[in-house]
């Protein structure tokens, strides 16, 4: 047995996700490891925080939150479903006790399917993490004109910590943020794509498993680790894959939720956005890139206006 350290992040707004995640990795720890909950969280209520705390008890584990103001930071830009809180992971080596050498982040739009510890045990020893390239890789590096030959994903991560406190600190992220003049396309991942610069151990796809232009979102049986990373997330009412049902099965091991909203207005709504997306997926293969480039262009530049 060992102890495997996790940190996640969340606000209130990904607090009920939040749960699922940790639910997950736990109902498969198989090899009985004791998992150490680091929660970097902002203005999380404390009903929420009982019902994490009450794991420690059913699950024997250990639960850590730790309280981080962001607003007294540097302005962070946030676009669209992300929030503040996707930048606490840049304060990992603030917050953490200094004995603590190796972690696991996990985003809370994941769920476990398998030993966490598979993950964790990989060697990592002469890299700064271990991580797994991001789907949208090439597009941002053409078009964004990132100097690295490969974009990472950054809502899993093996962290050695010793390493990745020489390269990411308060200094490091500001000086990226005021040369990006705030025009951050993928807020925190960007900074740590920069930061990193090829300079990690990459891992198979079954840690971080993203289906989201997948035609047939099927999960492959070694899957440890799937990523709900599309803007639409599972536990929206129009959210329209069946994948979602991984989220619910751990959700509703631990938590109440509400009842779906079955409505003839949200029926259309799910439909819509699974054959739109359908038809994206169907045709991005084979679309010529400039113009792809052409509507990714579009959004650069509205984030850029933001």
């Amino acid at each position: 047995m060992q102890n495997i350290n996790i940190v996640l992040t969340s606000d209130q707004k990904y607090a009920v996700p939040l749960i699922a995640t940790v639910t997950s990795v736990l109902e498969n720890n198989k090899k009985n490891n004791h998992i150490i909950f680091h929660i970097l969280e902002n203005e999380i209520k404390g009903n929420v925080k009982l019902k994490i705390q009450n794991l420690e008890k059913k699950y024997n584990c250990r639960v850590i939150f730790y309280n981080f103001n962001l607003y007294n930071t540097k302005k962070l830009p946030i676009y669209d479903h992300l929030s503040k809180a996707v930048y606490l992971r840049l304060f990992i080596q603030d917050i953490l006790s200094s004995d603590i050498k190796k972690i696991i982040y996990l985003d809370c739009d994941i769920v476990c399917l398998d030993d966490i510890s598979y993950l964790y045990n990989e060697n990592i020893e002469n890299f700064p993490i271990g991580v797994i390239t991001d789907i949208k890789s090439k597009d941002l590096i053409r078009l964004k004109r990132f100097n690295v030959e490969k974009y990472f994903n950054s809502g899993v991560m093996l962290i050695n910590l010793i390493k990745w406190k020489k390269i990411v600190n308060i200094d490091s992220i500001s000086s990226i943020i005021e040369k990006q003049d705030n025009k951050l396309v993928d807020a925190d991942q960007e900074i740590l794509n920069i930061l990193f610069n090829n300079n990690y151990k990459e891992l198979p796809k079954k840690y971080n498993l993203d289906l989201k232009h997948q035609i047939f979102k099927k999960v492959p049986k070694n899957t440890v680790i799937l990523h709900y990373s599309d803007k639409v997330k599972p536990w929206s009412e129009i959210y329209p894959y069946k994948i979602k049902k991984y989220f619910f099965k751990y959700l509703s091991l631990n938590y109440q939720f509400l009842k779906t909203n079955n409505s003839f207005f949200i029926f259309i709504k799910k439909q819509k956005l699974y054959f739109t997306n359908l038809i994206k997926n169907i045709l991005r293969p084979i679309t010529p890139k400039r113009l792809l480039d052409l509507n990714k262009k579009r959004f650069f530049k509205k984030r850029e206006n933001s």
